[in-house]
């Protein structure tokens, strides 16, 4: 079950007209590729803003946790694709301190989930 510990924030994606899933994904597809291209080619500070990180990464997280609930725990990376091991320890580390848990706590919740 997917469950969230914050109350849902004003969208600012209410102003937008709307969009079809398709429109979206290609959207979102471009917006990942913008983006490893000015973070290979400037390196991540003069890209986006921290504000603008934390936002992504809150939406991306949420699209996950909303994604594994309703199709199961399926892997937001392809093995060995886009994403270096230490980009993804970092992460994890940052996400987990974000949220203030600690590794042993996203044991037991793999453990009680069954989503290893």
């Amino acid at each position: 079950m997917y469950v969230s510990s914050e109350p849902a924030a004003p969208s600012r994606a209410a102003n937008l007209p709307p969009q079809g899933p398709l429109e979206l994904d290609d959207q979102v597809r471009a917006c990942a590729a913008a983006l490893r291209e000015a973070v290979a080619t400037n390196g991540s500070q003069s890209v986006v803003s921290s504000e603008a990180i934390s936002e992504l990464c809150a939406a991306l997280c949420k699209l996950i946790g909303a994604d594994a609930h309703e199709r199961g725990a399926v892997p937001p990376l392809t093995l060995g694709r886009q994403v270096e091991a230490t980009a993804v320890l970092v992460t994890v580390t940052a996400l987990l301190k974000s949220a203030n848990l600690e590794l042993f706590e996203l044991g037991m919740w793999q453990s009680w989930s069954g989503m290893k």
